[in-house]
């Protein structure tokens, strides 16, 4: 009886190691066949500077019908990434850690340049050709397709055009293409009736912020060559308009910029000076003075990059700024600004666009424009934190701060009445 028990549980045991057997035998079956599809489906080939996301970018069929005189995407053909990254490619930000002189007739590592298109007609009347003077400085306004009331809200503020004469500020708004076929009427009909839109062919999204910068960098040294200076500005940011331009006119009656050292991209900030014997620099971005390709320097106010700088900020691996080993293998940023809003010459703006094509890409814009691209190009920053506060305060009612950064509406609004109030108010004009 006892050997009987014996042999059936065998049999039992037996039937069971089969089974499991059989299972284990299907899913190794499955596996492989997801591993060889995934090989099949995924190039060898080294990643490209932006292959990571072109899953963002939008081909001419997705996008909305538009009439004859607008114009539409251009095809980009991209090799999509690899998991294998060559050693090369893990090289390819090494340049940060030292400064090097770059050959401009090297392959281009970058082409979004070349592809930079606008939807609208260029020949329009634009806040640098309306037939006025030229402005001091021209707000580069990124914005979403969708945020028609947030514009509106810059228009009737700090942009107000009957603001300009004591200003001297023109505001500018960047967008990226809808494929809502209505917002994009929308978009049309605005850009028509407020001639103060651009609209690039890249998808809009938060991680095309960079195809954004280097668009409206192009556009400015095509269309608006004589601003001595480009603010970026984002649409959640308030502007004090009276401090901004008090601040840039300053910048003229200076004496030249400390030059850096060479192993330095922080230039001493200009300071105002009422001194009668300081040598006086023109407001004119026709000066002579200007940042040459051997690194070496003589400057103006307009070859600079002013803003709140970090000099020693590391990547994040989590979080909503979090880059991919991958994507950027350093440990540490060069010397940028930060975002929100930052300011940018003239000589600067073309400096930028020149070197762009040589500079790997990178989506997070502040990085990318005003750090990798500067630190290629040899563009000094200027640390600018006192123009900033991120609350409504006395100091930025009376006109000693610029910038109110990452703000809610209402406390935009808040603002704008204290500013109204308080900065030089006997001028202004009720909005």
């Amino acid at each position: 009886m006892v050997v009987r028990v014996k042999l059936v549980g065998a049999a039992v045991t037996r039937r069971e190691e089969g089974t499991l057997l059989l299972l284990l035998l299907q899913l190794l079956t499955v596996v492989a066949f997801l591993t060889l599809s995934f090989y099949a489906t995924t190039p060898t080939t080294p990643l490209t500077p932006h292959g990571y996301h072109d899953h963002l970018r939008v081909w001419e069929s997705d996008l909305p019908s538009a009439d004859t005189s607008t114009t539409t995407i251009s095809s980009i053909t991209t090799t999509p990434p690899s998991h294998n990254l060559s050693e090369m490619h893990k090289q390819r930000f090494r340049f940060i850690h030292g400064k090097i002189k770059v050959n401009l007739t090297a392959p281009k590592v970058n082409l979004i340049p070349e592809h930079v298109r606008w939807r609208h007609p260029l020949n329009q009347a634009t806040p640098c050709h309306d037939g006025s003077s030229q402005p001091l400085v021209l707000a580069l306004v990124p914005s979403a397709p969708g945020n028609r009331r947030g514009r509106n809200f810059i228009r009737s503020t700090w942009a107000h055009p009957a603001l300009y004469p004591r200003t001297g500020l023109k505001v500018l708004f960047v967008v990226g293409l809808t494929q809502d076929a209505e917002l994009q009427d929308a978009l049309d009909t605005e850009a028509a009736l407020f001639h103060d839109l651009i609209q690039n062919t890249f998808v809009d999204s938060y991680r095309n912020l960079t195809y954004k910068a280097i668009s409206w960098l192009s556009w400015v040294s095509q269309h608006c060559t004589h601003v001595p200076f480009i603010a970026k500005v984002d649409d959640d940011v308030l502007v004090n308009p009276y401090c901004l331009g008090k601040y840039l006119r300053g910048l003229f009656s200076v004496t030249t910029p400390k030059t850096p050292a060479s192993n330095d991209t922080l230039a001493s900030p200009p300071r105002l000076s009422t001194s009668s014997s300081n040598q006086q620099l023109s407001l004119s971005v026709n000066s002579t003075g200007s940042l040459s390709d051997d690194g070496s320097l003589s400057l103006t106010p307009t070859d600079y990059i002013y803003g709140r700088l970090q000099t020693r900020s590391s990547p994040h691996r989590r979080g909503k700024w979090s880059l991919a080993i991958e994507e950027y293998p350093e440990n540490i940023f060069p010397p940028f600004v930060l975002g929100p809003a930052y300011i940018v010459g003239a000589h600067a703006v073309r400096r930028l666009l020149k070197y762009v094509a040589q500079t790997p890409f990178l989506w997070l814009e502040d990085v990318f424009t005003t750090g990798l691209v500067a630190h290629l190009a040899h563009v000094p920053h200027v640390q600018t934190e006192f123009l900033y506060t991120g609350n409504p305060s006395v100091e930025l009612f009376y006109g000693q701060k610029a910038f109110m950064t990452e703000t809610s509406e209402d406390k935009r609004r808040y603002g704008w009445e204290g500013i109204k109030k308080f900065s030089h108010t006997e001028d202004n004009h009720k909005s």
